[in-house]
């Protein structure tokens, strides 16, 4: 098969993977990407694309239907581009969150009873309220995961990897509160307060 003059390799020739590459690169297509609930934005590497693998692709095969044959390639490409497996970016609404790498230390909140969850955990928040039913309702933590009946304090340092979103309804918890998702705890240190 020819397209655009040229013999298709991998279900794409070259210059529709170029095409695409362009595409996906360019910032006009950022609005194009939100709509569907697969854009990231990040502090190092600008904004990429990212999110849900799972509405990526299909929106790619949705609105490129030559994309069929080299679907492979589209996800290899795209999760080397997402910072989070597809069961965590889920805990965040639509699949949605930023990537951060901190410029200095910042001062994040967590949630914890000593049953079921613990002072040290990737889960924060960046504020607590004095009413914890919001608080749980906002973050979405389910009684049986966390009676959110202590609060840590940890001090995430300069140059540490992090991701932000609202988080996401697990019913009937709303969500839609900001959390933070710390893969890396080595580097953090407690604050007692």
């Amino acid at each position: 098969m020819y397209a655009g003059g040229r013999k298709k390799q991998g279900g794409l020739s070259s210059s529709q993977r170029s095409q695409l590459r362009d595409m996906v690169d360019a910032m006009e297509y950022r609005e194009f990407w939100q709509q569907r609930g697969a854009w990231v934005e990040t502090q190092d590497r600008g904004e990429i694309i990212a999110g849900n693998l799972q509405i990526a692709t299909s929106v790619l095969l949705f609105e490129i239907p030559s994309l069929s044959a080299s679907i492979n390639w589209i996800k290899s490409w795209f999760k080397s581009s997402v910072g989070l497996t597809d069961d965590v970016a889920k805990t965040f609404q639509y699949g949605r969150y930023k990537q951060i790498v901190t410029d200095k230390p910042i001062v994040l909140k967590r949630y914890y009873d000593n049953v079921n969850s613990f002072a040290k955990g990737r889960f924060m928040t960046n504020s607590t309220s004095s009413f914890k039913f919001y608080d749980r309702m906002g973050l979405a933590v389910k009684p049986t995961w966390n009676g959110m009946t202590k609060i840590a304090t940890w001090e995430i340092p300069a140059g540490t990897t992090i991701y932000k979103g609202r988080a996401a309804m697990q019913f009937p918890w709303l969500g839609g509160k900001t959390q933070y998702f710390v893969p890396e705890l080595e580097t953090i240190k407690r604050i007692m307060r």
